[in-house]
């Protein structure tokens, strides 16, 4: 895939290195059928200088940012790359080219406009630890310090041309850096410090290297060539890390550094940089301390990753926990944080949007129900851009953790609520911290013998009254309601003693659908529209057996009430439906069913052996469904249909594990939490309005310039909405039905072919047939 032109010239004369072909703007709106990504950048890993551009790798993000302008380019597998997670990067100025190592050993190659994947080692079965620590470029080679061995990649033939196993029999060993002279090559590995001869026939003989025996026994975790001198640094967990000089064949320890634990050694530009835990140390030719960066300013000390410097003397370091940092040359010695907007991390449990205002929960419980300990919070976006919000935003909840249930009120987008696995629920109004409700405050419950942990797991509200209901789990009272008034109710579930709720649903009489974790199945509960009267309530347990709810499974992990009134629920074993979830305390049939598609010619059960992790419905009532291990598919309305399947393979997905789902309704953007991190993808449908109101509706783009190929929206529609487009003749040159509130042309006729420059009419008819002029459409070839 072509992502990028690389004009290939002086480094020293280029203004642009790099333009992205395929790129997006940072925050603007996706176009329909379009991704993005929404990855974290604060954990800095290593940074590359490409004279014009610095190119910045976070754990999980990578990003390239223009020195002059101070432009910035978010780089993931939607603009084109293999992978996703990273452990070193490095750029060749002779090849104009930056590899990329990712956390799982592939490798990819940015060179003359192309991403070119190298997956050998990547795909290969080798004994020992496949990372990729660094990598070292010596003319058109790249040296990749692994975990087993030292891998030789050529630049220019894109290929993997030797490996060096240079332990002990050539046996794999950990190796760490590596670094090269004019004839010389050096390791530095858990078992010290090697070199060998670079003329040498076979370097992949290990009886061609030499381990330097007059040094320290010891873990060696970095090295670097330096003013006629080799340096390497000795890892000692009990003490401060010692660096070594080797120079005129002996070595010596270089006193300068006595840091508690040095991270990289880098030179370049006649500088040496020491990146130890809390600061980054420049020496110059002299071996003179010459700059110590340890405090970037407003008390944010540093915690480098590693750091590199440029032909201007602007010191580049990756930070863990600030990502980017520019560190500019004496006089100024000013530092600069280059921040690219993204949540605090890849982790999502839930999501929730509404009026284009997107919440998502950080936090996590064990398979065993058990706290993780999560202090990530909630991540918002709205207006196209993050923010976090921690436990440690608000004074008052700073004893929170594991954020794992979120729900946005229907009634007011700015009220939120969401469930902290041990200490209660939150409530914020505009980001902004109102009320935590636990023990003190409302009927929740702390678990028997353990005061302060209340269990609670997940909420919903009532979009026909604005109740909010919560589920809990090892407490006498699972279900609890809070009327917006601030009044609060417990239920205690007889169908389900004191096991636990997780996910629940409200179908439209308002019967309380809760999964029952860990292979229990089903609870509805029915409270009779009697909050304060629990005597007629009613409670039932539904399981696999026919006659009680014919699940494909016991082992339930979501379930969602769709447009129609029906309860579609996800389980280790695919997807049932209750068609008539009215009639469950009925005595009638209510059973669920699953659907039966046509695959190859044969019928078999719609993803009959896949664990569903997620399900949420768009504006067309269509099913987007998570799964733990297929990605994510979209269904038609009935399920009978795939539209689309999402896999790490076929698209920009970062993992097939798919941990949440939510879509925004008035936009169509797909929001897709994955174990790698969060992505979205800009669909076809919206939520449809009660009824026409002629200037809210509009299409997009409009006009329609030449050569623009792509799908023309027209927004604003009623729900299913018949339409059709004419010509200002009244000829009809298109017609369709509104997925959601939103219609979609392709620009070509019905009898084929591009429609021509004119006025187009847009007409669209409501439920009862009416139809009604909508607006118009510029069409220009």
């Amino acid at each position: 895939m072509t992502v990028f032109r690389i004009l290939k010239m002086s480094r020293y004369l280029s203004s642009v290195l790099l333009t992205l072909l395929f790129s997006y703007p940072l925050f603007a709106q996706i176009a329909i059928g379009q991704w993005r990504d929404h990855l974290p950048y604060q954990s800095g890993v290593q940074v590359a200088d490409a004279g014009d551009w610095i190119f910045s790798a976070s754990e999980f993000g990578l990003f390239q940012f223009h020195k002059p302008s101070g432009d910035i380019a978010r780089l993931s597998k939607v603009s084109g790359l293999s992978d996703i997670g990273y452990s070193a990067v490095a750029w060749s100025d002779d090849n104009n080219t930056l590899i990329i190592g990712y956390t799982n050993t592939n490798i990819d190659l940015i060179q003359d406009g192309q991403v070119i994947n190298v997956p050998d080692i990547k795909d290969k079965q080798i004994l020992g630890n496949k990372t990729i620590h660094k990598i070292h470029i010596k003319d058109d080679i790249a040296y990749l310090a692994c975990g087993f061995a030292i891998v030789v990649l050529d630049i220019v033939k894109h290929e993997i041309k030797d490996t060096y196993f240079i332990g002990s029999d050539a046996s794999p060993l950990n190796v760490y850096d590596v670094a090269t002279n004019d004839d010389k090559i050096f390791a530095a590995t858990e078992e010290g410090v090697k070199w060998a001869n670079l003329n040498s026939i076979n370097l992949a003989d290990f009886g061609n290297w030499t381990t330097y025996s007059e040094l320290p026994n010891g873990e060696y975790g970095s090295c670097t060539w330096f003013n006629n001198s080799l340096f390497a640094s000795l890892n000692l967990p009990s003490a401060n890390d010692t660096v070594y000089r080797w120079f005129n064949d002996s070595w010596q320890r270089f006193s300068a550094v006595d840091e508690a634990e040095v991270r990289y050694l880098e030179s370049d530009y006649e500088k040496l940089l020491v990146t130890s835990r809390g600061s980054v140390s420049e020496y110059d030719q002299s071996f003179t301390r010459t700059r110590l960066a340890f405090d970037y300013g407003n008390n944010q000390f540093a915690n480098p990753s590693y750091a590199t410097i440029d032909e201007d003397g602007v010191m580049w370091i990756s930070d863990r926990g600030r990502g980017l940092i520019k560190h500019l040359p004496a006089p100024s010695l000013a530092f600069e944080s280059i921040a690219v907007n993204g949540p605090s991390s890849i982790s999502s449990t839930s999501i929730s949007i509404w009026d284009s205002r997107c919440y998502i929960t950080a936090g996590g419980i064990t398979p065993t129900d058990a706290p993780t300990f999560n202090k990530k919070g909630i991540y918002t976006y709205k207006e196209n851009s993050w923010k976090n919000i921690s436990p440690f935003s608000f004074p008052e909840t700073e004893n929170t953790q594991d954020y794992i249930g979120i729900i946005v009120d229907p009634f007011d987008s700015k009220r939120v609520f969401a469930t902290s696995y041990g200490r209660g629920v939150v409530e914020y109004y505009d980001d902004e911290f109102v009320a935590i409700y636990d023990t003190l405050n409302s009927p929740l419950e702390y678990l028997p013998g353990n005061p302060g942990n209340i269990r609670v797991r997940n909420l919903q509200i009532d979009r026909r009254n604005g109740n909010l209901w919560v589920t809990a789990a090892g407490t006498p009272s699972l279900l609890y309601a809070r009327e917006p008034n601030g009044t609060w109710h417990a239920f205690d579930p007889t169908a389900v003693a004191q096991i636990g709720l997780d996910d629940i649903a409200i179908d439209d009489i308002g019967q309380k659908w809760c999964v029952a974790p860990r292979g229990v199945g089903i609870v509805v509960y029915n409270d009779n529209e009697t909050l304060e009267n629990t005597n007629d309530d009613q409670s039932i347990r539904l399981t696999q057996n026919a006659g009680n709810g014919n699940l494909a499974s016991n082992e339930v992990f979501c379930l969602v009430n769709d447009l129609d009134g029906e309860i579609w629920v996800g389980t280790n074993n695919g997807i049932s439906v209750f068609y008539s979830p009215e009639s469950v305390f009925s005595g009638g049939d209510f059973d669920s069913q699953q659907i039966i598609v046509t695959q190859d010619g044969l019928p078999q059960l719609l993803l009959e052996n896949e664990i569903i992790t997620a399900i949420t419905i768009d504006g067309a009532n269509r099913k987007w469904i998570g799964t733990s291990s297929a990605g994510v598919f979209l269904l038609s309305e009935d399920g009978t249909e795939e539209i689309y399947h999402f896999t790490e393979n076929n698209s920009p997905l970062f993992s097939n594990q798919i941990t949440a789902l939510g879509v925004d309704q008035l936009s169509g953007e797909v929001f897709i939490g994955t174990t790698k991190g969060i992505i979205s993808f800009r669909g076809t449908a919206t939520w449809g309005v009660p009824e026409f109101v002629n200037e809210d509706v509009y299409a997009y783009p409009n006009p329609v310039e030449p050569n623009y190929e792509g799908p023309i929206a027209i927004k604003g529609l009623v729900r299913d909405a018949d339409v059709k487009i004419t010509d200002a003749a009244g000829n009809v040159v298109f017609a369709t039905t509104a997925e959601g509130g939103q219609a979609i042309w392709d620009g070509n006729r019905i009898t084929g072919g591009r429609a021509k420059s004119g006025v187009y009419l847009v007409f669209a008819s409501n439920d009862d047939g009416q139809e009604t002029f909508v607006t118009k459409i510029l069409f220009i070839n």
